[in-house]
């Protein structure tokens, strides 16, 4: 499905008078830009020098997920080329390297240019990150390596992300509840921009791994301990699948539909002599709790479209019970695992139902959390999947 993006501007020219800082000129649509005044600013007080015009240009720069990250400064002063990297995050944009008398690394990057972290560049173009110094192509291996670690954008107009959180204090509450594991699949990485349906894919895969080891060669599923299950991170293996789910699914940088995802698993579950079955989880145009829970205990993980969706994180307290909720705009597809059908009794004696689903996101910020199937969500499609 479609990640979160926002509409950045192409490379602009400026011309900044450096020696006085929030006072110059900027030839763009943006006005009043703070990347603009922040760069001024570093660059007079790194220099030392004021009143001078400093002739550059600004490329929109992105993390390693190919999400607005900030800009990229390339400039002159005093005959001398230069480069600065103006962070933004959620304090307000932030110098992350202003190196006077060097060329800069994305100098001939005409794909997007991508800040890992420290003196590490990579440039995204045709669905591959290439190191900007040999324009050779970074494997989908390494790329997750690189994710642990790596700088990523805190603009959460950005994200199109905000946070809700919601204190539920009740007299009594009765919780009936259930997951496939004690750890279930949770892989979240790729190297390729708008993959959640490659990773949801992937975790449906890794889930049943477990039952027919031939689905991720050279995988190890998980293991059992004091009779829980535990399934294992990702690896090789796991970004091999993802990678080739991203083939199968015919996805592209705006995504995955629904009949691509279906088609995709199928396709690859054809190929390791394995036959694949999607139940639908809606009945008369509505998703019922009782067929994701019934599924659920049949160890068939749930797959969801969603437009518009949150990831749910809850902590307790006594008789209280505390939601926060991160929210975003976009297009995404999620895994379930298990689920909590929770009935909340008041002081009132009035009573209130909250069903969640325990799910692996996809997302390297929240690998897990919860979905709230009745609280600000769109659901528009849900299938249980079963590999046999």
């Amino acid at each position: 499905m479609k990640k979160m993006k926002k509409t950045l501007s192409a490379i602009t020219a400026i011309s900044l008078l450096s020696g006085l800082v929030g006072v110059y000129t900027v030839r763009t649509a943006v006005n009043e830009n703070e990347s603009d005044r922040v760069f001024a600013a570093t660059v007079s007080a790194i220099s030392g020098i004021d009143g001078v015009n400093i002739s550059a240009t600004r490329k929109p720069l992105y993390d390693i997920d190919v999400q607005p990250l900030g800009y990229v400064y390339e400039y002159e002063l005093c005959g001398e080329p230069g480069y600065a990297l103006i962070v933004n995050e959620k304090s307000g944009a932030v110098p992350m390297e202003v190196m006077p008398g060097v060329k800069s690394p994305y100098e001939h990057c005409e794909g997007k240019c991508i800040y890992v972290n420290g003196y590490n560049y990579l440039e995204y173009a045709n669905g591959n990150f290439m190191d900007v110094r040999t324009g050779d192509v970074v494997s989908s291996y390494d790329i997750c390596g690189m994710r642990y670690g790596a700088t990523y954008g805190e603009d959460v107009a950005a994200l199109d992300v905000s946070q809700e959180e919601v204190t539920i204090s009740y007299e009594s509450k009765t919780e009936d509840k259930s997951t496939m594991a004690e750890r279930c699949p949770q892989f979240s990485s790729a190297s390729y921009v708008s993959a959640c349906a490659n990773i949801a894919g992937a975790n449906v895969l890794g889930f049943f791994d477990r039952y027919h080891e031939d689905l991720i060669p050279d995988h190890e599923a998980g293991f059992e301990s004091l009779g829980m299950y535990f399934y294992n991170n990702e690896d090789a293996a796991v970004y091999e699948v993802i990678s080739q789910l991203h083939s199968d699914m015919n996805t592209t940088s705006e995504g995955t539909t629904m009949e691509d995802f279906i088609s995709g698993m199928e396709k690859f579950c054809a190929r390791k002599g394995r036959n694949i079955s999607f139940t639908h989880c809606f009945a008369s145009s509505k998703l019922r709790f009782s067929i994701l829970r019934s599924n659920i205990l049949n160890k068939r993980p749930i797959v969801f479209f969603l437009s518009g969706y949150h990831i749910a994180q809850r902590a307790y307290g006594s008789n209280i019970d505390y939601y926060r909720y991160h929210l975003y705009s976009d297009n995404h597809i999620m895994t379930g695992f298990g689920y909590r059908d929770i009935t909340y009794t008041y002081s009132s004696g009035e009573s209130e139902n909250v069903q969640l689903i325990y799910v692996s996101t996809g997302s390297v910020y929240e690998p897990t959390g919860y979905l709230n199937i009745n609280y600000k969500c769109n659901v528009d499609d849900a299938y249980a999947l079963n590999i046999y």
